[in-house]
Order: structure tokens, then sequence, then C-alpha cells
């Protein structure tokens, strides 16, 4: 299935649509491609009219992150010092290329009870939610590797 960008006009797969709870066909009438560019038009307008503007950007992220999770802002923060910067699986600092959320450390979580865990790269992060944070199913793909 496909649709016309309402921006650039070329006819892109509903994939390359970002997803939008609002719409009636739950994705944004611009493609991903044309929403960045808007996006990044506007952060760099506001960053040249506020210098402080993406400083406080991410404070703003890392507050939400922390509230998130039941943590305040000091407890993640001394969370990423205790870890080094580094991932508590696969013990490297997050890569600094690719999509914003992966050059940063995410918070892991039980899913069943909201425990915080630990802090994971992106990579691990996604393995343990595509394994759905089964111990078994995690020994399972060790030996299968093995």
């Amino acid at each position: 299935m496909t649709r016309v960008c309402t921006k650039c006009k070329i006819e892109r797969p509903m994939l390359d649509y970002p997803k939008n709870k609002r719409s009636l066909e739950g994705r944004i009438r611009e493609c991903k491609f044309c929403a960045y560019k808007r996006s990044k038009i506007w952060r760099d307008k506001e960053a040249a009219i506020n210098p402080k503007f993406l400083e406080d950007r991410k404070f703003a992220q890392e507050k939400y992150r922390a509230k998130r999770y039941g943590l305040s802002l000091e407890q993640i923060r001394e969370a990423e010092r205790a870890s080094k910067g580094l991932c508590a699986i696969c013990l490297r600092p997050p890569r600094m290329t690719g999509r914003t959320s992966d050059r940063r450390l995410h918070v892991d979580h039980n899913h069943k009870t909201g425990r915080v865990r630990g802090l994971l790269c992106a990579n691990c992060n996604r393995a343990l939610g595509g394994f759905q944070d089964d111990a078994v199913l995690l020994r399972r793909a060790a030996e299968y590797i093995s």
C-alpha cells in the first residue's frame, strides 16, 4: 500500500510515514524524510534564537526518561556514572552513529514488575525485547549459536 506525500508529492510505501494515533489512517500525511527536514529546520531556527535550546531540550528529555521509570534525574545520572557509560550486557559504549536514540544508554526494566534492572545499549535492549525478557528463550538462543 502506498500514499503520496503532501510535501514532496512522491509516492512512497506506508511504512515511510510515521505513526500518528490521531490520524484516521494511523499515520501522518508527510513522509518521514519531509518530516525530518521540517523538524531539523525548526530545531536549527530555535537553536539560533536561544543558544540554550539544545541544552534545555536534552535536560527535558532526561527528566522525561527518569519520570517514565519512576526515578529521579539524579538516580538516572548516578546509574550512568556507575556504569561508566557502558552497556550492562556487552560492556560497550552506545554507538555514536545512526538514530539519536541509539546514541545513549536505555533504561532496562522488567515489563511485568516495572523494576529497573540497569542501562543497556540500543542493540542489547532490542535483543532482550525480541526475546520478550524470557530467560528460557535467551538460554536456548545461546545454546543455538554455540
